[in-house]
C-alpha cells in the first residue's frame, strides 16, 4: 500500500474548494424543473453555464 504524505494530499485544497463551490448553483439549477409554453422542460444547467460563460468573458 502507497503511503500518503499529508502535505501532498492538502495542497491545492482551497483552489479545489474554490472551484468545486463555482460550480455549486449550476447543480442547484439542475434540479428546477421549468417549462416553456410548449411545456417542455427547459434546460436550467445549461443556462445557467451559459451565463456563467458570459459574465466571464465580459473582462
Amino acid at each position: 500500500m502507497r503511503d500518503f504524505d499529508v502535505i501532498d494530499l492538502v495542497q491545492g485544497y482551497k483552489e479545489r474548494m474554490r472551484r468545486i463551490a463555482l460550480f455549486d448553483p449550476l447543480y442547484e439549477l439542475e434540479r428546477m424543473q421549468q417549462k416553456d409554453q410548449n411545456n417542455q422542460v427547459l434546460p436550467m444547467k445549461d443556462f445557467g453555464l451559459l451565463m456563467l460563460l458570459f459574465f466571464m468573458s465580459i473582462n
